[in-house]
């Protein structure tokens, strides 16, 4: 930890770089937003922070045909996510701060992880600095903490080894810092609770600084003089922020779905709901923005299994036993969480075998490629109670090079 005085000087230093996002700041040419939520466009990759699903790269290079790339994921709640150049910084809930090489979004690279033993919501990343925006919990729910708390500062000069520096919590819960310096409204947790719909709501203290939107506030991006926000069922609403005291609402689109975050690319938003579903709106014409396309989140899938080389030995490694509980692989998964692929073993044969995990009886297709354009199936697996299952490709015999992904199927019904 580093001395009180010291962490609010740096998050000061901080405050000032985060103000380019702000509204107020837009008005006088800023631009962008500034806080890693649900969404983040780098290039012409969409990266969404799909909660149970993990890491989700979606290529927007067709806007309104978004394509799903590649994916990262961990057994946890990603929740925001920051790029910057070659690196993903994701907030992982509980698990805390994750940074991942993505210089190939096909196959994100995971460099380190860090347990700050609060509940990552949202983040950001400025410099060598990333600041985790993070909740507490109450009554079963994460809330927004007072102004000026949960903020959490990290050292990310070595990507491969973040470090901890400290906590602030803002002296008397006020909504400054030492030296008079103000954290902006969108580092103050500003829409990064999704849970939580109550007087706490996510839009609470930046509706009262900006008046521009009601409770409930999920997510909002900047660009130029307009502001793009999602509140709910409420849909999609675009303001002209020229005058941030005195925004003027330019038009709206009014869902189905409750919306949660959005981004803006060009001439397109990219809105994603509840369910972590993305919904492409053409934003063209601010007074009728309409919706142009889509990408399910049925179409999320596992990280990428690489076929491995033939094994030297004239044996074939045994089945790894995995531990943990009933079956072997510890607590069953909730009905959000992305399936994964294990235990590899390329065998002398020249088959290749690996095991799937994932919900107890859902539906999973086994894809394979090997020019990552064409995907075919492999084979469709109804798992079992105990939620894993062995698969083997004798197809794979002769085969250099190939790519295994899993798909779950959407539940008859649904």
């Amino acid at each position: 930890m580093i001395p009180k005085a010291r962490l609010g000087m740096l998050l000061a230093l901080l405050a000032g770089q985060l103000a380019l996002g702000s509204p107020r700041a837009a008005a006088h040419g800023g631009s962008a937003d500034n806080l890693g939520g649900g969404l983040f466009v780098e290039g012409r990759h969409l990266f969404v922070a799909a909660w149970g699903y993990g890491l989700q790269i979606l290529d927007i290079t067709e806007p309104t045909s978004p394509r799903w790339t590649g994916a990262w994921n961990r057994r946890g709640a990603v929740n925001g996510v920051f790029v910057v150049g070659d690196h993903a910084y994701l907030a992982n809930r509980v698990a805390g701060l994750e940074v991942l090489d993505v210089r190939d979004p096909q196959r994100p690279v995971s460099l380190a992880k860090l347990h700050t033993g609060g509940d990552a919501m949202a983040v950001l990343v400025q410099g060598d600095f990333a600041v985790l925006a993070e909740a507490k919990m109450a009554n079963g729910h994460s809330v927004v903490p007072p102004p000026g708390e949960g903020l959490t500062l990290v050292d990310v000069a070595n990507r491969s080894a973040p470090r901890l520096l400290g906590r602030y919590v803002g002296p008397n819960g006020d909504y400054g810092l030492p030296g008079g310096a103000e954290i902006p409204d969108v580092a103050r947790l500003g829409r990064v609770v999704h849970e939580n719909r109550g007087p706490l709501g996510a839009a609470s203290a930046w509706h009262s600084a900006h008046r521009i939107v009601g409770w409930g506030m999920a997510g909002f991006h900047v660009v130029g003089d307009r502001l793009y926000s999602t509140s709910g069922r409420a849909g999609l609403r675009i303001y002209d922020v020229r005058e941030p005291l005195g925004p003027v609402l330019l038009g709206e689109l009014r869902t189905d779905f409750a919306t949660y975050d959005v981004r803006v690319a060009g001439d397109f938003a990219y809105l994603m709901d509840a369910g972590a579903d993305i919904h492409v709106v053409a934003v063209s014409n601010p007074q009728a923005p309409r919706v142009v396309g889509a990408f399910p989140s049925t179409g999320y899938t596992s990280r990428v299994l690489g076929l491995e080389p033939l094994p030297l030995a004239a044996t074939t490694r045994p089945e790894s036993a995995s531990p943990g509980g009933p079956g072997g692989f510890g607590v069953l998964p909730v009905e959000t969480a992305p399936p994964e692929l294990r235990d590899p073993q390329r065998r002398t044969d020249g088959s290749f075998a690996f095991r799937l995990v994932g919900v107890p009886f859902a539906t999973y297709v086994i894809q394979v490629t090997t020019d990552w354009q064409t995907w075919q199936n492999l084979g469709t697996n109804n798992l079992p109670a105990n939620g894993h299952v062995l698969i083997e490709d004798a197809s794979a015999v002769g085969v250099a090079e190939r790519f295994y992904r899993a798909v779950r199927q959407p539940t008859p019904g649904n």
